[in-house]
């Protein structure tokens, strides 16, 4: 973990024409998560590209992205080194 003030790792996640992004953390047990996955769906199908990073397994990423019908890319953190970050 880094401290505040500090400098995060770099990484990439190949962002839509290397505009900015909104980067959202997602784990399949969360409440707030799946609260907000309706507007974030609102955010990403307008203007504002949405990438999100799930903490959790592959198929309980799939089976979360059907559930919930995520209309933006999701990402799986497998080694939590973005999360850390």
């Amino acid at each position: 973990m880094i401290e505040a003030g500090q400098k995060a790792p770099e990484f990439s996640l190949g962002c839509p024409n290397g505009e900015p992004a909104l980067l959202v953390f997602l784990e399949t047990d969360c409440p707030t998560c799946r609260l907000t996955v309706p507007y974030l769906n609102i955010l990403a199908k307008g203007s504002v590209p949405v990438i999100g990073i799930s903490q959790d397994s592959e198929s309980l990423t799939q089976n979360f992205i059907r559930e919930m019908a995520i209309a933006f890319p999701v990402t799986i953190d497998r080694d939590l080194k973005i999360s850390r970050a």
